[in-house]
C-alpha cells in the first residue's frame, strides 16, 4: 500500500537526516542512492506495476524530509514538482541503457536534480540528472554512492 510505502520511506529518511549545512551535491546523490536501495522493488497498493515517485525537501533545520509520494502508470509522465522540493526520486520497471526521454523532460521543467531508479538490475542502477550550463547532464550513482562522471544526452 502506498501508506506503507511512506511509512517505510519516511523511517529511513529519519536514519540518514543530514542538516542543510553539511549537504552537497555528493551527499545529496549518496542520500538518494540509500533510498534508491530502499524503494526499488517494493510494491504498491494491489502490486500492479507502477513507478514510485517522492518528492524531497529540507524541514527549517535544513533535514532532509519527504513532502510527496505518487504511484504513476509505468512510464506516464509528470506533471510538474511543488514548489520547495530540492529533488525527486522516480523508479522505472523497464530496462533502459540511460534515462527515458520523459525523464530528461522532467528535469528540464522541475528544475531540481531528478533522480531515476531502475529497478530492473540488483542493485538498482541510479541516475542523477541535473540542469547544467544551460542543458542536461546525467551521471550514475554506484552502489556505495558514489557518482560517475557528468554525461550530456544526445538532442
Amino acid at each position: 500500500m502506498l501508506t506503507r510505502l511512506l511509512s517505510f520511506l519516511a523511517a529511513a529518511l529519519l536514519a540518514a537526516a543530514v542538516p542543510a549545512a553539511a549537504q552537497s551535491t555528493e551527499s545529496l546523490a549518496r542520500e538518494m542512492r540509500e533510498m534508491a536501495d530502499s524503494v526499488s522493488g517494493v510494491r504498491v497498493g494491489t502490486g500492479a506495476p507502477a513507478d514510485k515517485v517522492v518528492f524531497f525537501g529540507r524541514d527549517p533545520e535544513g533535514h532532509l524530509l519527504i513532502t510527496g509520494v505518487a504511484a504513476l502508470a509505468p512510464g506516464a509522465p509528470l506533471e510538474g514538482v511543488a514548489e520547495g522540493a530540492i529533488a525527486v526520486l522516480r523508479t522505472r520497471a523497464s530496462a533502459s541503457p540511460t534515462p527515458a526521454a520523459a525523464d530528461l523532460q522532467l528535469a528540464q521543467s522541475a528544475n531540481v536534480p531528478v533522480f531515476i531508479v531502475g529497478e530492473w538490475r540488483t542493485p538498482p542502477v541510479v541516475w542523477e540528472i541535473r540542469r547544467q550550463e544551460g542543458g542536461l547532464a546525467y551521471r550514475e550513482i554506484d552502489a556505495r554512492g558514489g557518482a560517475g562522471a557528468w554525461t550530456t544526452p544526445p538532442r
